[in-house]
């Protein structure tokens, strides 16, 4: 289960994210959905322990993220946006020294990276990760992130890269990971496919969520559009129009262009007169 109550994080100048809250129940699926920059990373790597909210608390399987141990973490399956595995190793090596850093050795080790090696149909694969394709990372990066059997599953685009049956293989895994009672949180450009996966989408924009519940292919593009489309300030508000059919933008450029006029007019002046200063000193 994940808890997020009242989360904000600040930057320098900017808001990433605004009170949010959410709650992940014991196997659902909850897709994060939004445009760059939404602030759906940012969520996902404050569940994980990575990075500090500047208000509100995470709780997974009841433990605070925000004083993160080993302890806290141990429940978490954390895959970030680029996987992180060791190039010169074959995706063997790779799990079996990931599964040295959880704590498993000997045979619990190697049958736990067979299974998973079987599980993204890696478990033929000889080369280095150096000589992997994209896709074939990412399901590295997946097998990776579900060493530790984690109660709590936090992806961050893990289709990135994946072709169809990548993508056919990842919604299997999905579903193994549902009906094992685990709370998955991922994040997803693909509006159709988040559609499909989820128990429930979440549409974030600009640091707030604009739509939480189910909703088919169709209509997840209908509200995304409804959503990201509206044209709003910093503040989250919408902008307002004047009497005049001008919005603050357009009024601003009009100013702009009405200064630029001014001072070309000023300059145009100014070389008229030097010009003609000029002509009659000639003349002289």
């Amino acid at each position: 289960m994940m808890e997020f109550d009242g989360v904000g994080k600040r930057y320098e100048g900017f808001r990433a994210l605004h009170d949010f809250s959410l709650h992940v129940g014991d196997g659902e699926v909850v897709v994060l959905v939004g445009p760059n920059g939404a602030g759906k990373s940012t969520l996902l790597k404050i569940a994980a322990g990575l990075l500090a909210p500047s208000k509100g608390k995470v709780a997974i399987c009841d433990r605070d993220m925000t004083t993160c141990t080993l302890e806290t973490k141990k429940d978490v399956g954390y895959l970030p946006e680029n996987a992180a595995c060791y190039e010169d190793l074959t995706a063997r090596e790779n799990l079996l020294y990931f599964c040295a850093l959880r704590g498993l050795s000997g045979e619990k080790a190697r049958k736990r990276t067979e299974k998973l090696l079987k599980m993204v149909e890696l478990a033929h694969e000889k080369k280095v990760v150096r000589q992997f394709s994209k896709g074939m990372t990412q399901r590295l990066g997946i097998a990776v992130s579900l060493i530790g059997k984690p109660k709590a599953v936090l992806w961050d685009e893990p289709s990135s890269g994946l072709d169809p049956s990548g993508r056919l293989l990842l919604r299997d895994i999905i579903q193994s990971l549902k009906n094992d009672g685990a709370s998955v949180l991922i994040s997803s450009h693909d509006l159709r496919e988040s559609a499909l996966l989820a128990d429930k989408v979440c549409l974030i924009y600009k640091g707030k969520i604009r739509f939480l519940g189910k909703a088919d292919g169709p209509e997840l593009e209908k509200k995304y559009r409804e959503v990201v489309d509206t044209r709003e300030n910093d503040d989250g508000e919408e902008k307002k129009e004047d009497p005049r059919g001008e919005n603050d933008d357009a009024k601003e450029k009009k100013s702009v262009d009405k200064k630029i006029e001014e001072k070309k007019g000023v300059s145009e002046k100014k070389n008229g007169k030097e010009s003609r200063k000029q002509k009659k000193e000639e003349e002289e």
